[in-house]
């Protein structure tokens, strides 16, 4: 069926081969463009009166008939309506766009064909009306869907902005199972994952910004006594505050907050050496020498550079080929990885490529979820490794 209510018939009448004509009643009133054919596709002479088509059928077992008739299909308004009665099971193809009113009968089969609707009808009286050209709606967002994207979002440039100073692996894996739902269309849980993976590193965040401020105090107070020269008791304030950074360092934010209380309060009771001037002055000399080292190395701390490594044979044609699915970005910041020894830091793939902070690190994480890259800690960045194996 057409836009302006033309139908093309098209279908197919056994014959017998032996009779020299066979009359054929069509659908409709009036036609046009009449083709019939044999069962070797030959054309055949046919000749209409009225609404009955006069076919020369010698020899053939099969005719197929195909012609033109605006006259099963009326128009009331913008609704249409086909209906004729048909000896056969039907096929009825609807034109494109179109939005089915009303039926006469139940069909027993429905589908599409090249985006058109069509439905299958036992043979019988047959009627359809359907509108042409209604607008497409778009369908309401959903408001989970909205709600899980933006919590999801807000985690990963929250974890994004705070990685390069604290590690959040916690968060991280629940932001990992928080996209997993959403992929899934589990949005009321996706959004609280996403809601639990931003607490936890509130929290840790939190919990590191005061171990940062007591290991500061800490040292404050040692600086201080060194000064003053309370060197009693100061050596043992120094281990507890060494103690302190090493906690800090592998992310152990609330044994450093404890370490480094118990470093500044033993600071604050030191005591000037009460005899053994000598003795004392040389316990203050190591103190000295020994705390302006540790502050040098923490002044220094935030200068990590990428380790040396023996340089490696990178096969990246075979990492490509046994992950063919990779994605382009994938594939060039695999190629950058392989042009620099198999390693660099994160904030060089996000130079090198331009990339923000959230669209680096769910790349980082998809690649190494494939077991392609291994990411570690080097002071205060993340080095990014192709894996040796």
């Amino acid at each position: 069926m057409y836009d302006d209510g033309t139908v093309k018939a098209v279908y197919d009448v056994e014959t017998d081969p032996t009779e020299v004509r066979v009359d054929v009643e069509l659908f409709g009133s009036s036609f046009s463009n009449l083709v019939v054919r044999d069962d070797e596709d030959l054309p055949i002479e046919a000749s209409v009166h009225g609404s009955t088509a006069s076919i020369d059928s010698l020899g053939a077992l099969e005719l197929n008939i195909v012609y033109l008739t605006s006259s099963l299909t009326s128009k009331e308004g913008a609704l249409w309506t086909l209906n004729f009665t048909s000896p056969a099971s039907t096929r009825i193809i609807l034109p494109a766009g179109s939005a089915i009113m009303d039926l006469g009968s139940l069909p027993f089969g429905i589908g599409t064909i090249d985006e058109k609707t069509y439905l299958d009808f036992d043979p019988g009286d047959l009627t359809v009306s359907y509108l042409l050209g209604l607008p497409e709606i778009d369908p309401e967002p959903d408001p989970d869907q909205i709600e899980a994207e933006a919590t999801i979002s807000e985690v990963a440039d929250f974890i994004e902005d705070k990685i390069a100073d604290i590690s959040l692996p916690g968060p991280e894996a629940y932001l990992v199972e928080a996209e997993a739902l959403y992929d899934q269309e589990n949005y009321l849980d996706a959004k609280t994952k996403a809601e639990q993976a931003l607490s936890l590193a509130v929290e840790l965040v939190q919990i590191h910004d005061s171990a940062f401020s007591a290991i500061d105090n800490a040292e404050d107070a040692i600086s201080d006594a060194q000064i003053d020269g309370r060197t009693v008791g100061l050596s043992e304030a120094v281990i507890l505050l060494q103690t302190a950074q090493e906690n800090f360092d592998v992310g152990s934010y609330v044994d450093a907050v404890a370490t480094a209380g118990q470093a500044e309060q033993l600071a604050l009771a030191s005591s000037e050496p009460g005899g053994n001037g000598f003795l004392y002055f040389g316990v203050a000399v190591v103190l000295v020498v020994g705390v302006s080292g540790y502050l040098f190395m923490q002044k220094n701390k935030g200068t990590s550079q990428r380790p040396s490594f023996s340089t490696k044979v990178i096969n990246l044609d075979k990492i490509l080929a046994e992950h063919p699915n990779l994605r382009t970005e994938d594939k060039e910041v695999l190629r950058f990885l392989s042009e620099n020894n198999g390693e660099v830091f994160a904030s060089e793939i996000r130079d090198r490529f331009d990339m923000p902070r959230s669209s680096a690190w769910r790349l980082i994480r998809r690649l190494e979820g494939l077991e392609i890259i291994e990411e570690t800690k080097v002071g205060n960045q993340s080095l990014v490794r192709i894996r040796s194996e």
